[in-house]
């Protein structure tokens, strides 16, 4: 499986309504920063992240690129993060979608922080 604009729009009902050429470019922007992968996951992993980008720019979006800390209906009130000085969100913040998240799930897969040697490793599952 190759990530595509379709497959991305069938995985993600969510995105359904947007132009074609921006999930495109999301999945270009994704695909810069995946890199080798030694699990089947990449692909997945590939759409995730893409995701991620485009969560992350319909949040800036909404909010002039402030990160919303509280938002009340009745009498509209709405209180942004401080500002670190940074502007938008990052590659660094995968953290603050639950697409991010996935993201480093998976590519995690392939990439444990530990490898066991020796011994019967499934004794342990």
């Amino acid at each position: 499986m190759t990530a595509t604009v379709t497959s991305m729009k069938l995985k993600f009902a969510e995105f359904q309504t947007l132009d074609d050429q921006v999930v495109g470019f999301a999945l270009e922007e994704a695909e810069l920063f995946l890199g080798a992968w030694s699990s089947g996951a990449k692909d997945i992993a590939w759409m995730y992240l893409a995701a991620h980008f485009l969560a992350v720019a319909a949040a800036s979006a909404d909010s002039d690129g402030r990160e919303i800390t509280h938002e009340t209906i009745g009498r509209i009130s709405t209180t942004y993060k401080a500002s670190s000085g940074t502007g938008a969100l990052t590659i660094g913040d995968l953290q603050t979608t639950q697409y991010g998240a996935r993201y480093l799930q998976l590519k995690n897969l392939g990439n444990p922080k530990f490898k066991t040697i020796g011994g019967n490793p499934s004794r342990w599952c």
